[in-house]
């Protein structure tokens, strides 16, 4: 019997508590409860101020049990350090002791998440890698996680370690040039009870992974529905899709989703509406009454 776990990738949700913090503000440490199966978050107040003696001070602190409530597990276990970190850009690249890949898969996600949970807050950092003994995580696959984002994971509670799963997805953003589809790989946790054509949707609209790409969504854009159906992906746009800002071409936004629908989910064709509406055009300018056919021609060359 597998042990159940609160930790899941997903994207819609953040975990609370992830915002950005400055020098003397509450800070969140986590650490795993004594059952084992879940995370759980101290307050902890920083006293650097700068983002390099930031990240230094959070790592000391990781390791220092009077953070934490009397008893607690550290998420770091006897053995398992932090050897050195690095900030590149806005990621910061963790390398932990190679002994991190003696535990389980269960435990070691436990402390990708926490890791990522904790340095996200930080100004200036927007994402986390993760290597153990100078080596790449990577999926059960042999694909290297990257870089994780406090939006790859969610906490949820009495989530069974079987009610997540992992897949590929292939997924197509906005070429740095902003005149074409650019292609990008990555690994993806999300619950059962999302359907994948969903999670392909979530994905889109958080963005690319990867600075060769740009978003072509904004993040609080809103679908009400996607469902698929004998080949067919029905997805359904809040109203306010049409007021979204967005510099892109329709037809690549389109196309974005189209294409990766077919790609992650074999979807035939996508059916698009506004508000439960064909007769309402996308953007103001794209016929959405029948359904679109995957099209790489709009992709770069």
């Amino acid at each position: 019997m597998k042990r159940s776990l609160c930790i899941i990738a997903a994207f819609v949700l953040l975990l609370a508590g992830c915002g950005k913090q400055t020098e003397g503000e509450p800070f969140n440490l986590y650490y795993i409860s004594a059952s084992g199966e879940e995370l759980e978050k101290s307050t902890y107040v920083l006293e650097s101020t700068d983002v390099i003696s930031q990240i230094n001070e959070v790592t000391a602190a990781l390791s220092e049990a009077g953070n934490y409530p009397a008893g607690s597990r550290l998420l770091l276990p006897e053995g398992v350090s932090i050897r050195s970190e690095d900030l590149t850009g806005t990621s910061l690249n963790l390398d932990l002791d190679s002994s991190l890949m003696t535990l389980t898969p269960e435990e070691q996600l436990l402390i990708r998440a926490g890791l990522t949970f904790i340095y996200t807050q930080l100004p200036g950092v927007t994402g986390v890698s993760i290597s153990a003994g100078g080596e790449a995580l990577k999926d059960s696959t042999g694909k290297p996680y990257g870089v994780l984002k406090s939006g790859s994971f969610i906490q949820v509670s009495s989530v069974n370690i079987n009610n997540y799963q992992q897949t590929n997805m292939k997924l197509y953003f906005l070429n740095n040039a902003g005149d074409a589809l650019t292609e990008e790989n990555r690994t993806v946790y999300y619950s059962i009870n999302t359907p994948k054509e969903q999670a392909v949707i979530n994905e889109l609209i958080k963005g690319p992974d990867n600075s060769g790409a740009s978003s072509l969504f904004p993040t609080d854009l809103t679908v009400l529905g996607v469902t698929m159906s004998e080949g067919v992906c029905y997805v359904n746009f809040d109203i306010n899709v049409n007021n979204m800002v967005s510099d892109a071409n329709p037809m690549l936004q389109i196309y974005s989703i189209v294409n990766s629908l077919y790609a992650v989910c074999q979807a035939e064709q996508v059916s698009f509406t506004i508000d439960g509406s064909h007769d309402i055009p996308f953007r103001s300018s794209v016929d959405i009454s029948q359904p679109f056919s995957p099209d790489f021609s709009y992709m770069e060359e």
